[in-house]
Protein backbone atom coordinates (compact mmCIF):
# COMPACT_ATOMS: atom_id res chain seq x y z
CA UNK A 1 0.00 0.00 0.00
CA UNK A 2 1.46 3.25 -0.74
CA UNK A 3 2.05 6.04 2.12
CA UNK A 4 1.94 9.31 1.95
CA UNK A 5 4.20 11.14 4.23
CA UNK A 6 4.29 14.91 5.60
CA UNK A 7 7.31 16.53 5.80
CA UNK A 8 6.32 19.54 7.64
CA UNK A 9 6.18 23.13 5.94
CA UNK A 10 9.44 23.49 6.96
CA UNK A 11 10.37 21.32 4.57
CA UNK A 12 13.67 22.57 2.57
CA UNK A 13 12.98 20.22 -0.58
CA UNK A 14 9.13 19.03 -1.50
CA UNK A 15 6.47 18.81 1.31
CA UNK A 16 4.64 15.25 0.52
CA UNK A 17 6.51 12.04 -0.54
CA UNK A 18 5.01 8.99 -1.61
CA UNK A 19 6.37 5.94 -0.61
CA UNK A 20 5.37 2.29 -2.72
CA UNK A 21 6.68 -0.91 -3.62
CA UNK A 22 6.94 -2.02 -6.89
CA UNK A 23 5.00 -5.55 -7.57
CA UNK A 24 6.08 -8.72 -5.85
CA UNK A 25 5.21 -8.26 -2.76
CA UNK A 26 7.84 -7.45 0.76
CA UNK A 27 10.61 -8.58 -0.97
CA UNK A 28 10.10 -6.05 -3.92
CA UNK A 29 12.07 -2.66 -4.58
CA UNK A 30 10.33 0.42 -2.33
CA UNK A 31 10.34 3.95 -4.15
CA UNK A 32 9.61 7.14 -3.49
CA UNK A 33 8.60 10.15 -5.03
CA UNK A 34 7.99 13.79 -4.03
CA UNK A 35 5.33 16.81 -4.62
CA UNK A 36 4.43 19.88 -3.68
CA UNK A 37 0.96 19.47 -3.29
CA UNK A 38 -1.09 16.90 -1.07
CA UNK A 39 -3.36 16.79 -4.09
CA UNK A 40 -0.55 15.72 -6.35
CA UNK A 41 0.55 12.82 -3.97
CA UNK A 42 -2.43 11.21 -3.76
CA UNK A 43 -3.23 11.51 -7.08
CA UNK A 44 0.22 9.48 -8.12
CA UNK A 45 -0.36 7.03 -4.69
CA UNK A 46 -3.93 6.15 -6.32
CA UNK A 47 -2.37 5.64 -9.60
CA UNK A 48 0.69 3.29 -8.78
CA UNK A 49 -1.69 1.39 -6.13
CA UNK A 50 -4.13 0.83 -9.50
CA UNK A 51 -1.70 0.03 -12.04
CA UNK A 52 -0.66 -3.07 -9.76
CA UNK A 53 -3.57 -4.10 -9.13
CA UNK A 54 -4.29 -4.11 -12.94
CA UNK A 55 -1.42 -5.29 -13.87
CA UNK A 56 0.16 -2.76 -16.08
CA UNK A 57 2.59 -1.12 -13.77
CA UNK A 58 5.53 0.21 -15.69
CA UNK A 59 8.97 0.37 -13.99
CA UNK A 60 9.92 4.42 -13.69
CA UNK A 61 13.17 3.17 -14.93
CA UNK A 62 12.54 1.26 -17.68
CA UNK A 63 13.11 3.89 -19.97
CA UNK A 64 16.53 4.85 -19.14
CA UNK A 65 17.98 2.83 -22.08
CA UNK A 66 18.36 4.69 -25.15
CA UNK A 67 17.01 2.77 -28.04
CA UNK A 68 20.28 3.08 -30.08
CA UNK A 69 22.02 1.27 -26.58
CA UNK A 70 19.57 -1.30 -26.57
CA UNK A 71 19.95 -2.01 -30.38
CA UNK A 72 23.65 -2.31 -30.41
CA UNK A 73 23.81 -4.87 -27.36
CA UNK A 74 20.48 -6.88 -29.26
CA UNK A 75 22.51 -6.94 -32.45
CA UNK A 76 25.97 -8.36 -30.85
CA UNK A 77 24.02 -11.30 -29.17
CA UNK A 78 21.70 -11.99 -31.74
CA UNK A 79 22.70 -15.28 -33.90
CA UNK A 80 23.11 -15.71 -37.44
CA UNK A 81 19.77 -17.58 -39.02
CA UNK A 82 19.57 -18.68 -42.96
CA UNK A 83 16.42 -19.67 -44.27
CA UNK A 84 16.91 -22.29 -46.71
CA UNK A 85 13.79 -23.36 -48.83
Amino acid sequence: MAQIIDQGSGASRKRWTVRYREPGGRTAREREKSFDQKKDAVDFATKAENDKRENIYVDPSAGKVSLRSYASDWLAQKTAFRWNP
